[in-house]
């Protein structure tokens, strides 16, 4: 043997090529996966010794991590190289995250908070206990456009099943435009390139809802969901295709009771006789009755949620020197919901009185005390003041984004890379409600009957049961209009209910240019870019009142017509066996009511607009280079130090208003500029011509009711009723009057 001879070489047989490098979390997992295969392969080789010489047949072994595991290790990497705090989801594989939409995957981050509506789907989301309006929102790195009144994004228009992973921004990055102040959030779609071979994934999902349809007719209680997505490589894998869509067709049931206030008004002369005593006496000895339930309803609904979302994404490679991106999302989302409500007010009973000469008396008043407060909790009415309300709401939201977005590397140090985008959404909506109560043709005035209620203040079932049980259900006692003591709009004895068919549109067209070149010594890198930036964003609100037709003498027409009834609602989860049910756009069609256009006081608090500019250096970011690899945190705090050095300018401005550019200069050494924040939607109303306010919302001067007896109303400001001539302030739908209130 010639050489020295080497003494402890070990050369393997065997080479292990992993497709995907294997980072500790994914290790572990696969060592913990494989230890039986692993003591069984050590048993097998003590029995049987003589398969230890059988040939090799899986050399050049190959381990592809897949699944679970490397979803968390794609996470866990995503946090671990950010410059900045950011969260991280990821989907198993394509079309594998598990939730309906987007927005309830981003709930289960730390620090963020999904908002659900009154029918249980999460469809904003808070970052940091911060309003939806203060994050930001991002589609592939681009602002994405709102279908809300305001700039809160509405992530359940968006499938999980489109989406590859989204990556949220605890803190700012100078690398993203269209940041939120609270944080943003990012969503990005597969890239086909990053993906080796073809994949093809089907999904097929239902559910059954336990309630059925609580409003018959509108949808199916079997709920649908299926998706299907494409992914492959052409050309020599320089070319790259991914195709998905997605639809969901689900219903989801309402059933809500709300009790607004429990008081005692028997000081303020509160027309309700048999009230018994408070058990304990006031400050200064005065003595006082029982807090009554002078506010509650039950709302019951049922809704049908149908979303079709499409995503495409196609990639070109030729080489490692330039990478092109376009990609598409197409997103159309209906729903349509019918529901009925039931209100006692108490508070009415000054109208009643007044009004109709009928006094309500309690007997068998049942009472719970707690601390010094004597509450009745349950009792039996003779004469109730109620009203009974039907809405129905049909909406579709259309979203559509472009963008194209291109790297290019050149003259060995230098990249330079483009994007442009378009993102366009248009929402419509019509929404109707009309008000009607039982009614007494004989006198013609309104009928106030018995009801029996209990109401216990421990969180137990609630409800208020009529002593005649079609009270609330025959449409031959039944008549529209507005109940005396409610006045949901004074002055106009024909007002039967509303009809709001609000109209949205946004647009957002940016350019982006960006130029990195790659440095020797301390800084590794540096980049700058320019960004501009084109919003407009419309808010109609379009209010109309339903009047009640007229005969010949002016006598209002009350009468339901036979074609617009439907199937009454069963309400019996809160004591109320049937509800009356008619179509409320079916009114209009038969005559029985008219539309009058909204009132241009109306207009002008609701209706909103934004038109922006933005032109902004995109950023400028130096990069510490290091051998050897610091501490992530320690990384991170480096980083962010050499962010703040960014010199940057946004100037939106208003169409209305002079067009004008506020003078800049650059910041000086050891200066820092600071962005400015996006600017909200602002309106104006009569509190003052400089207060911002959020478009769709009503600010007003406070109004105080007073009864019949003139003394003011103690909780006038309170109160759950509309204020005076306030349409937008109905009682029916989800709260604030109708469905309009989503994200507020």
């Amino acid at each position: 043997m010639s050489g020295p001879q080497q003494r402890g070489t070990f050369r393997p047989s065997r080479t292990l090529a992993p497709v995907l490098p294997l980072r500790p979390v994914a290790a572990a997992c696969v060592v913990a996966l494989g230890w039986p295969v692993i003591a069984h392969s050590q048993s097998a080789a003590v029995a049987a010794p003589a398969a230890a010489s059988a040939p090799a047949a899986d050399a050049g072994q190959t381990v592809t991590v897949t699944g679970i595991r490397r979803s968390l290790e794609s996470s866990i990497s995503t946090k671990r190289n950010a410059d900045g705090i950011v969260e991280a989801i990821s989907a198993e594989d394509i079309g594998k995250l598990p939730d309906s939409s987007i927005a309830e995957s981003l709930a289960r981050l730390p620090g963020l908070t999904g908002q659900r509506g009154p029918d249980g789907r999460v469809n904003v989301i808070s970052i940091r206990g911060l309003s939806p309006e203060f994050a930001g929102a991002l589609l592939n790195g681009r602002e994405v456009v709102s279908s809300n009144d305001s700039r809160a994004v509405e992530y359940d228009q968006f499938p999980s099943e489109l989406i590859g992973q989204a990556i949220v921004y605890k803190t700012p990055t100078a690398t993203l435009m269209g940041q939120g102040l609270s944080g943003t959030v990012d969503l990005r779609s597969r890239r086909p390139l990053d993906t080796r071979g073809r994949e093809i994934a089907v999904n097929l999902r239902a559910d059954r809802n336990d309630n059925g349809n609580l409003a018959p007719g509108v949808a199916s209680p079997t709920g649908k969901r299926f998706s299907i997505a494409y992914i492959d490589q052409f050309a020599g894998n320089t070319l790259g295709v991914a195709l998905g869509y997605a639809r969901l067709d689900v219903t989801t049931n309402m059933k809500l009771s709300e009790l607004v206030e429990y008081g005692d008004y028997s000081p303020f002369g509160l027309p309700v006789g048999g009230n018994v005593a408070s058990q304990k006496p006031f400050a200064e000895g005065q003595t006082g009755k029982a807090l009554l339930p002078m506010f509650w309803t039950a709302t019951s609904s049922t809704k049908r949620n149908l979303r079709d979302g499409f995503m495409a994404v196609v990639e070109w490679k030729p080489n490692s020197d330039l990478r092109s991106q376009v990609d598409l999302y197409y997103s159309k989302f209906d729903t349509h919901e019918v529901g009925g409500k039931f209100l006692q007010s108490l508070f009415a009973s000054w109208g009643q009185a007044f009004g109709a000469g009928v006094n309500n008396t309690l007997s068998e008043v049942g009472t719970t005390q707690i601390g010094n407060n004597t509450y009745a909790t349950s009792a039996l009415s003779s004469a109730l003041p109620v009203t009974t309300g039907n809405f129905d709401t049909r909406r579709k939201d259309r979203i559509t984004a472009l963008g194209w977005n291109t790297e290019m590397k050149f003259a060995e140090r230098w990249k330079a890379g483009a994007d442009l985008s378009f993102s366009r959404d248009v929402r419509d909506e019509a929404y109707s409600e009309a008000y009607a109560a039982p009614y007494d043709r004989v006198n013609g005035g309104w009928a106030f009957g018995a009801f029996r209620w209990n109401v216990p203040v421990d969180g137990r079932q609630q409800t208020y049961t009529p002593v005649q049980a079609n009270f609330l259900a025959n449409p031959a006692t039944i008549a529209l209009g507005d109940v005396i003591g409610f006045d949901f709009v004074p002055g106009q004895p024909r007002w039967a209910g509303a009809v709001r068919t609000p109209h949205i549109e946004d647009d957002i067209q940016t350019v982006k240019l960006s130029l990195e070149r790659s440095l020797d010594g301390v800084l590794s890198s540096f980049v700058g870019g320019i960004n501009h930036t084109k919003r407009d964003k419309l808010v109609q609100k379009n209010e109309s009142r339903l009047l009640m037709a007229q005969n010949a003498r002016g006598v209002n027409i009350r009468d339901i017509p036979a074609s617009a009834l439907r199937d009454p609602f069963d309400m019996s989860w809160a004591g109320i066996p049937q509800l009356i049910r008619f179509d409320v756009p079916s009114l209009a069609q038969t005559g029985a009511v008219s539309l009058q256009p909204g009132r241009f006081t109306a207009k002008v608090d609701n209706d909103s607009g934004v038109q922006e500019r933005v032109d902004a250096v995109r950023h400028v970011q130096h990069r510490h280079r290091s051998r050897r690899r610091p501490h992530p945190r320690q990384h991170r705090r480096a980083v962010r130090a050499y962010q703040a050095v960014v010199a940057g300018l946004r100037v939106p401005w208003q169409r209305r208003q002079p067009q004008h550019r506020a003078a800049v200069r650059a910041p000086r050494r050891g200066e820092l500029q600071r962005l400015p924040a996006q600017p909200e939607p602002r309106c104006r109303d009569s509190v003052g011509p400089d207060r911002p306010l959020r478009p769709g919302r009503k600010h007003g001067p406070t109004q105080h009711r007073r009864h019949a007896g003139g003394q003011q109303h103690p909780h006038a400001d309170h109160r759950p009723w509309p204020r005076p001539g306030d349409m937008e302030h109905g009682l029916l739908g989800q709260p604030g009057a109708s469905a309009l209130a989503r994200g507020q």
